[in-house]
């Protein structure tokens, strides 16, 4: 739920360019101290939000921040996809039936391992099969709950351990 409501308060930022923290808490249905982490922790991912405090205080985001063209999450490039099937089906256009084939084209056939731990989300989508990842996860978890700090190198392939 945390980055779902995350998403929603950056895309509610791109439609309005400035909102309260107020109205955010309110429409997505957590505290304002949420709302101001959930912020602070865009903010560390590069989304350029300004807070500003006072009568006409608020969250806005820089007027040159864009989400990459064509940006949709899994389920809105499903739904686009499905409801253009669902017209190609009953109106026989060359327009819609073109558009569909165009999106399916995109469409990614890579699944992404993706592991999210604390306030880390690690990209196991080019660290090789599903054996291999679960396999390098389990040795990172182990160092983390010994204390220990390991080395990854992505280019040899090997991994170093210190105390």
């Amino acid at each position: 739920m945390k980055y779902e409501v995350m998403f929603k308060i950056m895309t509610r930022l791109l439609q309005k360019r400035k909102v309260t923290a107020k109205e955010i808490a309110e429409k997505y249905d957590v505290s304002i101290r949420s709302v101001y982490r959930y912020v602070e922790e865009l903010i560390v991912c590069g989304v350029p939000i300004d807070i500003s405090r006072g009568r006409y205080g608020g969250l806005s985001i820089a007027d040159t921040f864009r989400l990459p063209a064509g940006y949709f999450t899994r389920e809105e490039f499903s739904a686009a996809i499905n409801a253009l099937n669902a017209m190609a089906s009953q109106i026989n256009d060359e327009n819609i039936i073109s558009a569909r084939e165009k999106l399916e084209s995109k469409q990614k056939n890579e699944v992404r391992e993706l592991s999210v731990c604390g306030n880390i989300i690690v990209d196991g989508g080019t660290w090789g099969g599903g054996a291999k990842f679960t396999e390098k996860m389990r040795v990172c978890e182990q160092a983390v709950n010994q204390s220990k700090c390991r080395g990854l190198n992505p280019f040899a392939g090997a991994s170093t351990a210190s105390a």
